[in-house]
């Protein structure tokens, strides 16, 4: 499950995004979690020893190399987007870190182990950047719901009180620090679960829905939650590009989203060149 593969880039720097300083490559996940060779262990070592947080930590963690766990990038030469998302891999990194969960401060191991123990979706777990935090991997059913699918995760993880970051994007970076006790699972449980949230509920029932709409939902959740808004029928506005470019980075034709847009979320009477140029997306 772990030979799939995903993109990694080597010795980034994202103070002079979105140059990249050598192009993308498209590594098996197994290989950047269990060899060395990957990390720039030089440098990572160097920002350990500064201190958490501290100005040396901060100026050079986004030089060290990193992967996009979640997916397979299509222009290597460019740096990482979702509109330059080609396909899922089927895991979605997780990230716990000392902010939001300050006891691993104190009882970092033990927290480790607990994991382990009471969550069976995880296939790798290790040690972050910091050497205080952890993140991991959790294989998901469903590709095309990676947003779901980390709502859910979210919820399951905070049973256990501990607590993720907000969101995790598709083309989200992982900066590699590579941990030799990390913990890996070849035989982890595939998470099933998918949640959207009350917020996220109350938009969708604004439109009606049939099963094959399934990935245009998608595509709405994905932007409402990146771009903190929500979409009203009428609301044309530049989210409804944001929402245009989703769905033709997954090869939807400009047609069948234009006819969707038109039919579900305005009026032919609001129809404006803005909904029919091909959008640029935002850094």
């Amino acid at each position: 499950m772990l030979n799939t593969k995903c993109t990694f880039y080597k010795n980034i720097d994202e103070h002079n995004w979105p140059k990249l300083k050598h192009p993308g490559k498209i590594v098996p996940i197994i290989d950047l979690l269990t060899n060395e060779r990957y990390t720039n262990g030089t440098l990572l070592n160097n920002i350990r020893q500064s201190g958490y947080k501290s100005a040396f930590y901060n100026e050079n963690k986004v030089k060290l190399s990193a992967a996009c766990f979640s997916s397979v990038q299509d222009d290597l030469t460019v740096d990482r987007n979702d509109k330059n998302h080609l396909f899922h891999t089927g895991f979605i990194a997780f990230d716990i870190d000392t902010d939001k969960n300050p006891y691993l401060l104190t009882d970092g191991e033990s927290m480790r182990d607990f994991m382990i123990e009471k969550i069976p979706y995880i296939a790798y777990l290790g040690k972050s950047v910091s050497n205080l935090g952890y993140w991991g991997l959790l294989p998901i059913l469903n590709k095309d719901d990676h947003y779901g699918h980390y709502e859910a995760m979210k919820y399951l993880f905070a049973a256990h009180q501990i607590i993720l970051d907000k969101t995790s994007d598709i083309s989200r970076l992982r900066f590699l620090a590579y941990d030799p006790d990390h913990y890996l699972n070849h035989n982890a449980k595939i998470f099933h679960d998918s949640k959207i949230t009350e917020e996220t509920m109350s938009t969708l029932d604004e439109y009606e829905r049939t099963p094959t709409d399934v990935l245009f939902i998608s595509a709405c959740r994905w932007v409402e939650a990146k771009y903190e808004i929500k979409f009203q029928k009428g609301c044309i506005h530049n989210y409804l590009l944001y929402l245009y470019a989703t769905l033709r980075a997954c090869h939807i034709s400009r047609a069948q989203i234009l006819n969707w847009i038109y039919n579900n979320l305005i009026d032919e009477s609001q129809i404006t060149t803005n909904c029919l140029d091909e959008p640029k997306w935002k850094k």
